[in-house]
């Protein structure tokens, strides 16, 4: 119960930390502990542990013509700023079945998001930066990365 809770961790099955956190305490504040503060006030004033459930209608049947589609995140990442012809074709051919958002991990040349915008919902390029990206790109060393990461040792824990 002490340093439980800054670790976001359930002390029940019947209280959700997360939820109750953000629901009647202000979250960027981490000097006020949930438990506590529902032990000494919000079990009195009747406030909620767990999140709402919300029930929502049926969706409507789709019409005949309905063909699902897709979203693909497409990462991308080139030394000299360029996408490849091979890239462009590749993307021509899957915007048939999915709606692709084209990130670049690098500065784009000029012109280059222009080739690949009839095949894209969004695309962008941007300076080597993005850790997320990375990982993404190269799942293998990603993987360590993220071993190390602080707040995924903080989600195994509470596995």
């Amino acid at each position: 119960m002490l340093r439980g809770w800054k670790e976001l961790r359930h002390p029940t099955a019947d209280f959700d930390m997360w939820s109750y956190w953000c629901e009647h305490l202000d979250p960027t504040r981490e000097d006020i502990n949930p438990v506590v503060h529902y032990a000494v006030e919000g079990r009195r004033a009747g406030l909620s542990t767990l999140p709402r459930l919300e029930t929502l209608p049926e969706p409507e049947p789709p019409g005949p013509d309905y063909a699902p589609r897709r979203v693909c995140l497409f990462a991308g990442y080139d030394g000299d700023g360029v996408i490849d012809d091979t890239v462009v074709a590749y993307l021509a051919d899957l915007s048939r079945f999915a709606d692709i958002y084209y990130l670049a991990d690098c500065e784009l040349a000029d012109g280059e998001l222009e080739r690949i915008a009839p095949h894209t919902k969004g695309a962008r390029g941007h300076p080597p930066r993005s850790l997320r990206l990375r990982l993404l790109l190269d799942a293998g060393q990603g993987a360590r990365r993220l071993g190390r990461h602080r707040l995924l040792r903080r989600a195994d824990a509470r596995q």
